[in-house]
């Protein structure tokens, strides 16, 4: 044995809630912003690829651009800041280290050509809630 133990159930975070409670919501707000692209949701999926039998990937969304007939992910991600340490992972102009892991992975699965990723980043200041959106290509 090599010490591996069972990572924590997390599904009943509130946190966790929020983002599966959200992501339809974001989703369809993501397609009424961005009408090149078809957006599709086909549920609880769990896509793999005969080349790569180890990975397997769980979309949130299927794109596909319709002036070219390319495919593409749709990915979504909700975060609270809590700390400038949470917020400076959120500041720049590329996708989080560990969420852009997680996409090359998915282009990997599906064999598709691009990823969008729309963040909703929300923080409470004196018990008022800001909302901050963004789409990463």
């Amino acid at each position: 044995m090599v010490g591996i133990t069972k990572p924590r159930d997390i599904s009943n975070e509130p946190y966790v809630i929020y983002g599966s409670r959200a992501e339809e919501h974001i989703r369809a707000i993501f397609a009424l912003d961005h009408p090149e692209y078809k957006v599709e949701y086909f549920g609880d999926n769990m896509l793999l690829n005969d080349k790569y039998p180890f990975a397997h990937a769980s979309l949130d969304g299927e794109l596909t651009e319709l002036e070219t007939g390319r495919k593409g992910i749709f990915e979504c991600k909700t975060s609270e800041l809590f700390g400038s340490m949470h917020k400076e992972k959120w500041d720049g102009e590329h996708i989080p280290d560990n969420y852009y892991i997680q996409v090359l992975h998915y282009l990997m699965v599906t064999e598709y050509e691009f990823v969008e990723l729309r963040a909703q980043i929300k923080s409470v200041w004196n018990k008022s809630i800001r909302l901050i959106t963004k789409d990463y290509h």
